[in-house]
């Protein structure tokens, strides 16, 4: 079956159009060969309605905020022949491995933009981050589905965790890999009770389902799912020079694993979360917090950042860091900045750690304008399968982004949903995707 063809010639006077918003993103799509990418994973579909061209319809469905059954109350529906159920079945399919799609997607927006760019390069995109977010649900019954808690709301929500790796230059933040997560709380419960968790949905799946290793990722440690992450990047040809974690993750453990990759083409750079951690300094033991009041009266003033700070180089179990005791203008609290690179300067590991901001971007955009986490589905698939969508809709739109003067994330997905929304024919949209 092929997507339905109406009014071609009007639709090449709207391709006329080349400061078009819409005609860019999906010509991108194109750019980036899904279809080829799909058809290399082995996740083309043998019959009906191609995995390209329904992958491309929920793409264009979720930018313009609708979901599959408000899209077939439109002309949306019309898009391709089958109806909606098609792309239920689709999102629930268990031969898609949506983790090597989105790794894929991504290292061919990263080749465009060094390929587009004259002042970029692969080394450029030495900024690794890993952090997460909470993604709130409203049904009990959804797969794996537990009591998260919160940090921004400081309380228990019903959700998961999404715990998700991306790839920054600077300027633009790419999602590379993420992992759902659950918490089971002290009693194994997750916060629900009996019944609540007797009723969540079960999922029979066969041996080799590429879902059932991110069943077991849901009650693993997210430090140990990450550096699984991490060195699956590696694998696939990602070189960071630096991972940037928020405080949380910051434990020894967890960081010299992260050393331990690329033979130690990875370095750390992230807050301490402990000031009672003892490090080795001069030959003796002293926890962060023993520093910072020795130092207090000898503290290096940096203009730039309104700061005071003292650089102490030590070893932490046999590991060397470098940190950087911090203590902000009018504030009497200490931050201790850590750092596995030892010829890093305060300025450099200052800004390098600014550079982790960028993922807290991308969670509010995509949950803004792309409604990550807004999926209700009971199968776990489905689940995984609208992060995905979200990343590589988000991954596409940064990719036009990069290339064009806006000035806000805000106003190019407006641009994007209005142009979209305008082809009241919406069956010219897959020829279009085509041209």
């Amino acid at each position: 079956m092929a997507a339905k063809v109406q009014h071609f010639l009007e639709l090449s006077k709207f391709l006329e159009d080349k400061e078009s918003v819409c005609r860019d993103f999906l010509s991108l799509l194109d750019v980036l060969r899904i279809g080829n990418t799909l058809e290399k994973l082995e996740m083309e579909k043998e019959k009906g309605v191609s995995s390209k061209d329904l992958l491309k319809c929920l793409l264009v469905f979720r930018l313009c905020g609708l979901s599959i059954y408000q899209s077939s109350l439109q002309d949306f529906g019309n898009m391709v022949d089958g109806g909606k159920n098609q792309f239920y079945r689709f999102l629930n399919r268990k031969n898609m491995d949506w983790r090597r799609l989105l790794l894929s997607v991504t290292k061919s927006v990263v080749r465009k933009i060094v390929k587009e760019s004259e002042d970029a390069s692969l080394s450029d995109w030495k900024y690794a981050i890993i952090d997460d977010s909470t993604l709130g649900k409203t049904g009990f019954t959804i797969e794996g589905v537990t009591k998260v808690y919160d940090h921004v709301s400081k309380q228990y929500v019903l959700g998961y965790k999404l715990n998700t790796l991306a790839l920054t230059d600077g300027k633009t933040t790419l999602p590379i890999d993420f992992a759902l997560h659950c918490e089971e709380h002290k009693d194994k419960m997750g916060g629900l009770t009996k019944k609540q968790k007797a009723n969540r949905h079960k999922t029979k799946r066969e041996e080799g389902d590429c879902t059932n290793a991110r069943i077991s990722e849901m009650t693993g440690k997210k430090t140990d799912v990450s550096i699984q992450m991490l060195r699956r990047a590696w694998k696939n040809g990602f070189r960071p020079e630096y991972l940037l974690i928020d405080k949380w993750y910051c434990n020894h453990s967890f960081i010299s694993e992260v050393r331990k990759i690329g033979n130690g083409g990875i370095h750390v750079v992230t807050l301490l979360r402990d000031k009672r951690v003892k490090f080795v300094v001069n030959g003796k033991t002293k926890s962060a917090k023993m520093l910072c009041k020795e130092h207090e009266t000898d503290l290096h003033q940096c203009r730039k950042y309104k700061c005071r700070y003292v650089r102490v180089d030590a070893d932490w179990n046999g590991m060397p860091v470098r940190l950087f005791l911090v203590r902000y203008k009018h504030s009497t609290e200490w931050e201790v900045l850590l750092t596995t690179d030892m010829k890093l300067t305060f300025v450099k590991a200052f800004e390098t750690y600014q550079q982790r901001w960028n993922i807290e971007v991308l969670f509010g955009e995509c949950k803004r304008h792309l409604d990550l986490g807004g999926c209700q589905s009971t199968n776990l698939n489905a689940q995984l399968a609208d992060c995905t969508l979200v990343f590589i809709g988000y991954s596409v739109i940064a990719l036009r982004k990069r290339f064009s003067d806006y000035e806000t994330w805000g106003a190019l997905f407006r641009d994007i949903q209005r142009d979209l929304i305008q082809l009241t024919l919406i069956e010219r949209l897959l020829p279009m995707i085509e041209q």
